[in-house]
């Protein structure tokens, strides 16, 4: 049974007198110690009990082994009378500091109020949490003190004294330590606190024994000697200075009896007790790098399992009620959980090519993050939704977050990753970024990235909210394409001279080394596509679509296409000097054919619903219809007298008129004839 004093603030006098009695009691040995039997058949073996290490650093410090319900359901089940209906006054942590607050100059329990109340089950949970105490630790040594946990017969002085504070052999009790709510707080305070030597507050807090070697007494009959050896762990340390005695073998052969006139019972009784309602007291073996995380991270919960070693990079896990934590000699020990371990799990887990976490979770608005050697792995919470981010290294920054939509992002050395709650984590870096940078970066009209960089020959492409940005590695040069929409398929390659594509809800995107990378969709794009698309005479797009009233047109390596608005017509002209004169004059409308050439003097020539063109070196390209046309083709056309066209039809009241090579033809509209006058 322990001597500490109260942590209280009791009177000068109080302290002196408690103190003398300590001191006496040290000198002379004889410190209380109880013994509570009760007639029930155990399991636990005495003999087993370890006097180097009766309990585990993990086990004693296991706050979360119970939640106050499953110390309620563990006294209804024991039948505990004497406390599964009791309430005494609050422990509270009001600054969440590892102390109870001090509310009064003279009551620290109770609350602000001094009044509120606790059941026994949360009085032992809160004791269990603020001082980060195995909670059945205190319930062994409820037991093992007052014996509370399982007679009937409950007195005041037995909650007043229920841990034993303040009552040593050779004076009364000192009053100001009585109270169920104050021993049950001095308990949990000194069991921590005698492993570290300090309160949460840095004061300093006295134990006889830390790890290393002692003699420790048989009893508090000192002539019954002492033994020897080493405490091997902080809690037991902290077991010996609340109760100094080593049980001997007669102790030990008795189970839960009596031994010899030189047996002592309380670490023995706390051993059996603990091990016959909880399990062992060397709980499971954790790894010792394991468990420093396990210390240092909050809520990781209970195990039910020892540590593994010999996976991946001979690297360690340990599974726990509400984590994971894996070790590797590259990474350290890192706390992995929730989402992004199932996530991680389905992938192969540190086999996969994430490998291992290389540090905890970070959590900001919306999700979390964790790093891994092979890449980053976001989750969003409120679909539960995904991202993973690949072959990024060495950040040089903290993830900063607030900006556009309250998202965040993080530089690394190969890269960056943004993230908001709409566009997902997504990796961005290289000449794209460059760009999107010059864009205004998430400001600008493309927004977030909503891919991660996707490669093809010669380049790269990424989709944004705003549009797709393509890098082509030949001009060094990225190119931004609005409004295609979502993809409809992955970028595929190796179509004509080794180039790539790719399909998108409102166009498509196609690129070769010579042509470049080019947008095409609309009528233009189903009439490429009739033609043969890429392999057709036209070849690839050599540039974007180019707007004019009334309509469109977009390059090819083999010719134009233009579309045409009002009738939905598209006309394809594969030479120069046609097109510039087809852009040049009013409602040709749609071609009926397509560029025809290799006529006379290697011309051409391209026939469209409202007139033709007709091309040679020296005529140039010239416009020629209805009644002129109709009289030249019956001259033969370019091969007849006439030749080429040199000129438009000129207009004039009552007629027109057209010059030719080989002289003019003029149309008059009241008699509808055409006159030809030759040079």
């Amino acid at each position: 049974m322990p001597l500490q004093l109260s942590k209280q603030k009791i009177s000068p006098y109080t302290v002196a007198y408690a103190l003398l009695a300590f001191i006496v009691a040290i000198c002379t040995g004889i410190l209380l110690y109880t013994h509570s039997r009760v007639d029930t058949v155990y399991a636990a073996n005495a003999t087993n009990f370890n006097h180097t290490k009766i309990i585990s650093d993990f086990v004693f410090t296991n706050n979360s082994s119970m939640s106050a319900g499953d110390i309620q359901s563990f006294l209804d089940q024991k039948n505990s009378v004497c406390l599964r209906n009791y309430t005494g006054l609050a422990l509270i942590d009001a600054n969440n500091n590892g102390q109870v607050e001090d509310w009064t100059q003279s009551e620290r329990y109770g609350g602000a109020s001094g009044t509120q109340q606790m059941s026994a089950a949360q009085l032992i949970k809160a004791a269990s949490d603020i001082y980060g105490i195995n909670p059945q630790v205190l319930i062994v040594t409820l037991q093992k003190e007052q014996g509370l946990i399982t007679r009937s017969d409950c007195p005041q002085w037995r909650y007043n004294t229920a841990f034993g504070f303040g009552c040593p052999d050779t004076a009364p009790c000192d009053q100001s330590a009585y109270g169920f709510t104050r021993q049950l707080d001095n308990a949990a305070y000194h069991f921590k606190n005698y492993m570290t030597g300090r309160d949460a507050m840095g004061n300093t807090v006295y134990a006889t024994y830390k790890t290393g070697t002692y003699n420790i007494l048989w009893s508090p009959t000192t002539s019954c000697g002492s033994s020897r050896f080493t405490i091997e762990n902080k809690p037991t340390a902290s077991l010996y200075t609340y109760t100094p005695y080593r049980p001997n073998q007669a102790a030990l052969n008795a189970g839960y009896g009596t031994g010899d006139n030189c047996s002592a019972y309380g670490n023995r009784n706390f051993y059996l007790y603990f091990n016959d309602w909880f399990g062992s007291t060397d709980g499971y073996t954790i790894d010792a790098r394991i468990l420093t995380k396990y210390e240092q991270t909050n809520n990781l919960g209970s195990t039910s399992m020892s540590t593994v070693c010999g996976i991946k990079d001979g690297g360690c896990y340990h599974h726990f009620s509400n984590g994971s934590v894996y070790w590797s000699q590259n990474t350290g020990a890192q706390r992995i959980g929730g989402g992004i371990k199932s996530y991680w799990n389905k992938q192969g887990a540190e086999w996969s090519k994430l490998g291992y976490p290389v540090s905890d979770e970070t959590y900001f608005t919306g999700g979390a993050k964790q790093e891994f050697q092979g890449g980053i792995v976001f989750w969003l919470g409120s679909d539960s939704t995904i991202s993973v981010i690949y072959d990024v290294v060495n950040p040089t920054m903290n993830m900063v977050c607030g900006i556009r939509d309250n998202g965040c992002y993080q530089h690394f050395s190969n890269g960056s990753i943004y993230w908001s709650q709409k566009s997902g984590a997504q990796r961005i870096g290289g000449g794209i970024k460059s760009y999107w940078d010059g864009q205004g970066s998430e400001w600008g009209k493309l927004g977030y990235p909503t891919s991660g960089e996707l490669y093809h020959n010669g380049g790269a492409r990424q989709t944004f909210q705003g549009g797709v940005v393509y890098w082509d590695n030949a001009s060094g040069a990225a190119k931004e394409f609005n409004n295609l929409g979502t993809p409809s398929m992955s970028v595929a390659c190796g179509i004509k001279n080794n180039g790539c594509y790719q399909h998108f809800s409102n166009a498509s995107v196609y690129w070769s080394t010579a042509s470049g990378m080019w947008r095409i969709g609309g009528g233009i794009k189903n009439h490429w596509n009739k033609q043969g698309s890429e392999w057709g005479k036209l070849g690839y797009p050599t540039s974007g679509e180019t707007y004019f009233t009334g309509g469109a047109k977009q390059e090819f390596q083999g010719g134009v296409v233009l579309w045409i608005a009002a009738t939905n017509q598209t006309v394809e002209i594969t030479n120069a000097n046609i097109l510039a004169r087809y852009e040049q004059s009013d409602n040709l409308g749609g071609s009926s054919t397509s560029t025809e050439c290799a006529i006379r003097d290697n011309g051409c020539y391209q026939h469209f619903s409202n007139g033709s063109i007709y091309w040679s070196q020296k005529s140039g390209a010239q416009r020629i219809g209805g009644g002129i046309k109709s009289y030249w083709d019956g001259q033969g056309s370019e091969w007849g007298k006439l030749g080429y066209p040199t000129s438009g039809e000129t207009y004039f009241t009552g007629g027109a008129k057209q010059e030719f090579q080989g002289g003019t033809l003029t149309w008059t509209e009241a008699s509808n004839t055409v006159a030809a006058t030759y040079r």
